[in-house]
């Protein structure tokens, strides 16, 4: 038996919890050579609405400068802005048109409901940090081989930090 090469190019995004989400959310992920995004919200209905049909996560698709960056797609702050009353999942269509890279695909993708402007910065500054400080502390850019570990528990930071904001803040109906 000989495996064939696949590559992964659309995400179904589905909430876990049957409460709707606010409208302040967003997508946090490691980009690994994704060009852009199509972003489409699939109604309760069934209809669909495109939310993006090109969300840019590289300059340039040639080079590699961006490639792998932390990124957040703010849902509310896309051409066409989401509906959370009437969401069910997302699809995330994945495009790269360069011939350079033979694999390109998202890391850690998380989903994250943010209670004030506040918090967005406080994870744009985590994000941030994350990605700096193994580059610093080897002297050297790119990937290196504690990479998995310095990102878990930046990811697991995140998380921590999320929700202690949603236990501090108050509930806002």
């Amino acid at each position: 038996m000989t495996e064939l090469p696949i590559q992964i190019s659309r995400l179904l995004l589905s909430l876990l919890t049957p409460r709707k989400p606010s409208v302040q959310c967003c997508l946090v992920f490691r980009n690994f050579y994704v060009a852009w995004l199509r972003i489409v919200q699939i109604n309760v209905d069934g209809s669909s609405t495109e939310l993006a049909s090109t969300y840019p996560l590289m300059k340039h698709v040639h080079y590699e400068d961006d490639a792998q960056n932390w990124q957040i797609v703010k849902l509310n702050q896309l051409p066409v802005s989401w509906n959370p009353h009437i969401f069910d999942s997302l699809y995330v269509y994945l495009s790269q048109p360069s011939p350079l890279w033979k694999t390109w695909e998202l890391h850690d993708v998380k989903f994250y409901e943010l209670p004030q402007d506040a918090a967005e910065a406080r994870l744009t500054q985590l994000l941030k940090r994350q990605f700096s400080r193994p580059t610093l502390a080897h002297g050297h850019t790119g990937v290196n081989s504690g990479t998995n570990s310095v990102e878990e528990r930046a990811t697991r930071c995140l998380d921590l930090v999320l929700r202690l904001r949603e236990l501090l803040e108050p509930i806002e109906e």
